[in-house]
């Protein structure tokens, strides 16, 4: 989300990488519309359907109901539930492993999101 991104390697994202792919696999970071569809998003839509259904109001729009389901279900409560969990990697934790888990968001231990340093590269350059 910013010229910086942190590496993967880096102790913080190794110690969250499995909450990260049950995350991915239940889509709880729906706002991120990019990424694929997984069966839970495709069983919220579809739940959203038979809502929409029932009510039976011909003036609500379908894919608005869709992305509102979506985001209550698998963003709000879906990852307010696993907070717990995300706390729970660091619980026991030394003064010292906390700080090393730190490190990893300074600067010079990220790494350059390539991808958004390019467009902004392109679009940003000054006029000669």
């Amino acid at each position: 989300m910013g010229m910086l991104t942190l590496d993967r390697a880096s102790p913080y994202m190794e110690r969250i990488n499995d909450l990260l792919r049950k995350k991915a696999a239940l889509g709880t970071d729906d706002w991120m519309s990019w990424l694929p569809p997984t069966p839970v998003k495709d069983a919220t839509a579809q739940l959203a359907d038979q809502i929409l259904q029932v009510v039976g109001d011909s003036q609500l729009d379908a894919r608005f109901n869709i992305r509102c389901a979506r985001q209550t279900l698998l963003c709000f409560y879906t990852g307010t539930l696993m907070q717990p969990l995300y706390a729970s990697l660091f619980k026991g934790l030394s003064e010292n492993e906390l700080d090393q888990m730190l490190s990893s968001f300074s600067a010079k231990r990220c790494v350059p999101n390539q991808g958004l340093v390019d467009i902004l590269s392109k679009y940003m350059a000054m006029p000669a």
